[in-house]
Order: C-alpha cells, then sequence, then structure tokens
C-alpha cells in the first residue's frame, strides 16, 4: 500500500486563524471607539467647566441676561420641547421641570456665547438659567452607554477641579504660543511648557484683556481669542495661581485696516485715517498698498504764488513778480511733495506725499506746456511758459469724497499737488485764460479753483500768493502691524513694527 503524504493549511487550522483575526480587529475597533469616546467626555466637561464658571461670574455681576443675550424659551418656541426632554432626563441632578424653572432659561448657540456672553472655546449649544447658575448641554455627550446634558450626571472625578496632589510653594511656569488663523478672523493661544512641582493636571486657564478685570475661562490646552490686544494669562488650581504672563496678539495692517479707519502709531499720538485699503487695491487693480492721510492740515504754511504775500495786477509778462509767480506755478507740484517728506515717520511709512497727487506716483504730472488757440493773440508771450492742467487731483478727492474726509477736522483750508487751466468766457476773443494750483476751501471741503495768475485781454498778467497748509498722505511699509484699538475716531487702531 503506497503511502501519501498532505501538504497545506487544515481546515481547522484556516477557521482557527479567521476567528483569532476577527477578535483582534474587534478589539482594535472597540479601542479606536474608547478613544474617541473619552476624548468626546473630555471636551464635554472642559466646555462645560468653562460655561460653568463664566455663568457663576456673570450671575455674581447681575440678576438676569439681557434681552438681546440669548434666546428666550416659551411655549412653542424652537427649543421648548429639547429643554422639556433634558429637564425630564436630568431632574434626579438637581434640575427640575416646572413651568417657571423653563421660563428661567434661555438658549444660546456657540456664535451666541462668543458675541452675547464673551465665552469663547465652546463648540455646542446649551440651556443657561443664570437665577439658579445652571447649564444644560442641547447634544450632550454618550458616557457608559448613556447619555448625559449636565457635569453633575458624570462621575465627580471627571470633572472636579479641585487641587488633589503634592503642594508646592512654587508657582507654576508656562509660556504661550498664538497662532492667527488663516482667515485672519481668530487667534488660537497654545498653553506650553507647564512647569511645576506638583500635581497640576486639574489646572484652569484664565485670561483678560490687560488693564481689565474680565477674567474668562479657557480650555487647558488651547483656547481662541477674536480681538487683537494684550492679554493676560494665568493657571489657576484651586488657591494656586501663576504668575500673570503677558501676550500680544497682532495682525498686519494689510490685513486688517479698511478705508475710513482711524489708526496711529504706538510712538506717536497723532491719528490718520486710511485712504487706501486691500479692498480698494483689488477692486480698482492698483497696488497703491495701506495709504493713511493725516485728519488735518499741517501747521507750517507753503506759500505758492507771486511771493509779496497779497496781489500784483496788470504787470507786464516779462516783470520779475510774473516771472516769480509763473516759476511758482510750474514748479507747485515738486514744492508741495518735498514739503511733505519732512514729516515722513521711517519707521512706519515707506513714502509719504501731498493729497492731491497721483497715489503711486506723486512727482507724476503733465509735462506739456499751455498753449491758447490762435483767437487769443494776448496770449502770444505767455504760450509755453506756463504748464497745462492735469487731473492727479480726482484720484484723492474721489476717494476722500467717498469717505467723507475732504473737509479738514481743523475747518482749515489746504493745498492738493494739481493744477488747472480755466479759460473765462471761451466764446469771446477778449477772454481772461486763469492758472490755478487747486485746494480744498475750509467751508464745505470742495475743490478751490482759485487762481494764482491770469492774463487778461490787454496781455498784463495779475498774480495772487496764498500760503495753506498740507494733508500728508503715507504709504505704511508692509510689516506694520496692528496691535490694539477699535479704527475708530475715539479709539484708533495702535500700529506698531
Amino acid at each position: 500500500m503506497k503511502n501519501t503524504r498532505t501538504s497545506g493549511i487544515t481546515l481547522i487550522s484556516l477557521v482557527i486563524t479567521i476567528i483569532v483575526l476577527i477578535i483582534l480587529a474587534s478589539v482594535a475597533t472597540y479601542s479606536g471607539i474608547e478613544v474617541v469616546k473619552s476624548s468626546n467626555v473630555t471636551a464635554f466637561t472642559t466646555e462645560l467647566k468653562i460655561l460653568q464658571t463664566n455663568v457663576d461670574k456673570i450671575r455674581s455681576q447681575k440678576q438676569s441676561f439681557d434681552e438681546t443675550e440669548g434666546e428666550s424659551i416659551q411655549t412653542g418656541s424652537a427649543h421648548y420641547n429639547e429643554l422639556i426632554e433634558r429637564l425630564k432626563i436630568v431632574k434626579d441632578y438637581g434640575y427640575s421641570d416646572d413651568t417657571a424653572s423653563i421660563a428661567g432659561y434661555k438658549f444660546f448657540t456657540e456664535e451666541q456665547l462668543v458675541n452675547n456672553l464673551h465665552i469663547e472655546g465652546v463648540k455646542q449649544s446649551v440651556f443657561i438659567n443664570l437665577e439658579k447658575r445652571k447649564v444644560i448641554s442641547l447634544e450632550g455627550v454618550r458616557y457608559e452607554n448613556e447619555k448625559v446634558y449636565v457635569l453633575e450626571q458624570l462621575p465627580n472625578n471627571l470633572y472636579n477641579v479641585e487641587y488633589k496632589g503634592q503642594e508646592s510653594s512654587n508657582k507654576p511656569t508656562f509660556n504661550v504660543g498664538i497662532k492667527e488663523t488663516v482667515a485672519g478672523q481668530s487667534w488660537e493661544v497654545n498653553i506650553l511648557n507647564v512647569q511645576y512641582e506638583g500635581n497640576i493636571e486639574k489646572w484652569d486657564v484664565y485670561y483678560k484683556k490687560a488693564n481689565t478685570n474680565d477674567w474668562r475661562v479657557g480650555r487647558q490646552e488651547y483656547f481662541s481669542l477674536y480681538e487683537i490686544g494684550e492679554y493676560k494669562i494665568k493657571l489657576v488650581n484651586g488657591n494656586i495661581e501663576s504668575d500673570e504672563v503677558s501676550a500680544k496678539v497682532t495682525t498686519l495692517a494689510s490685513t486688517k485696516v479698511k478705508a475710513g479707519d482711524y489708526v496711529k502709531y504706538i510712538d506717536k499720538t497723532d491719528k490718520n485715517i486710511v485712504l487706501y485699503d486691500k479692498n480698494y487695491n483689488t477692486v480698482n487693480g492698483k497696488n497703491y498698498g495701506i495709504q493713511i492721510i493725516t485728519p488735518n492740515p499741517t501747521t507750517a504754511k507753503v506759500e505758492i504764488g507771486n511771493g509779496t504775500g497779497a496781489a500784483a495786477n496788470s504787470l507786464a509778462y516779462n516783470s520779475a513778480v510774473s516771472t516769480t509767480t509763473k516759476n511758482s506755478y510750474n514748479n507747485a507740484i515738486k514744492k508741495l511733495n518735498d514739503e511733505a517728506q519732512k514729516y515722513l515717520n521711517t519707521k512706519y511709512e515707506s513714502s509719504i506725499r501731498c493729497v492731491g497727487s497721483v497715489p503711486d506716483n506723486p512727482y507724476s504730472e503733465n509735462t506739456n506746456m499751455y498753449v491758447a488757440p490762435s483767437k487769443y493773440p494776448h496770449m502770444s508771450n505767455y504760450n509755453g511758459t506756463l504748464k497745462d492742467e492735469d487731473t492727479n487731483r480726482e484720484i484723492d478727492y474721489q476717494q476722500m469724497k467717498k469717505l467723507e474726509i475732504s473737509k479738514a477736522e481743523n475747518n482749515q483750508t489746504y493745498w492738493l499737488a494739481s493744477r488747472g487751466v480755466w479759460v473765462q468766457e471761451p466764446e469771446k476773443t477778449t477772454t481772461a485764460i486763469y492758472f490755478i494750483v487747486y485746494n480744498i476751501w475750509e467751508n464745505t471741503g470742495e475743490i478751490n479753483d482759485r487762481n494764482i495768475c491770469y492774463v487778461v485781454s490787454s496781455a498784463s498778467m495779475s498774480t495772487r500768493s496764498y500760503s495753506w497748509g498740507i494733508r500728508t498722505v503715507s504709504t505704511l511699509k508692509p510689516e506694520v502691524k496692528v496691535s490694539g484699538g477699535k479704527g475708530t475716531s475715539e479709539e484708533p487702531y495702535i500700529l506698531e513694527i
């Protein structure tokens, strides 16, 4: 009889292997689910701790919520039935479901918690009874196969924040890291490198705006801030407190300021107004950068005209006064922009100019010289000696009018770096032709066309001389940041490097 041998995996071995793999997969899946469950419970307890601390604080300050805070819970309202169900579930933990108790609750979404109560770091909607200091979650969290909606439903050791463990005479120390979100609407604050000799696993994070007493509670690992400014942060565990750590929330001026906002530099008191912002550049296809204008003209006056400080009439075309006037008129744009350079703040500003000049090329101007039509023979000696008009003024003027800031706040007249030529009654051969450097008139905030000189039909020139201040327009350096303020006239944004 021939002996045969069978090789390979037997059916029993295969079945055992499959069973083992199924068991391992089940264990892994269960472990993963338990990790998720654990993290959900941790987030739930942390957020309700934040809420409870803030509710206790608000209750100590006032008896009830304002009408604009949260949504009232009344019979037939959107969340009435949900609150009834929650109160039935948690009634054994000191939460009553009577009518009076329901009327004392208000409903808050995550957004309403931030906007109405200034409570950040909570990613859920809740019911709050301020009078009884009660907080109920809308969605709740699953713990040991049951849905819980209030802290009291959890074992005490899951949410107790009292200090437990080794005492130490040394205070905790820590560092702070701040990261701005991509959208630039919030900042994530990370608590780093916590050092303490005792057990400080149960500590809370407190933070406030500097120079206020409005302490708020944040997450242990990180929390979000929604306003620029300087903050104070500390760790609290029962009666143990760390020293306060300063943290400054800043953002680039180019992403924060908008046209019409008020700004001032951290090392000076003058406030300015944003004239061109990122949105203006995007919409208009420009690259002006962020430009700001002073609210008032300079106290130092710039004279343009005949140099006498008064009028001078019936001058010959080649007289000394008429020559001075022509040169002053021709050089007006350069003179006004040169004067502006005296006010450049090199720490914050990359350039400065006189308002009314071209925003990205202030010294540019019409290079043509004015030549009158042949029907005005009295202009023959003046043709080609006085520069022609330009439209430089229109860009700044239209933007100032849009922002309603063309009139100086101190009601002073000021120069525009722009020229004009005006022909009086052009249908007549005996007309006068006026040469103008524009200004903004103090009474109206409108463009004024008072002339520097004019030539009459007798071929004589009359001249004027005016002295007014200038409003400077500065371009901020790209690295300038906003570190405080609200952008209003009363609380301008604070700019710093």
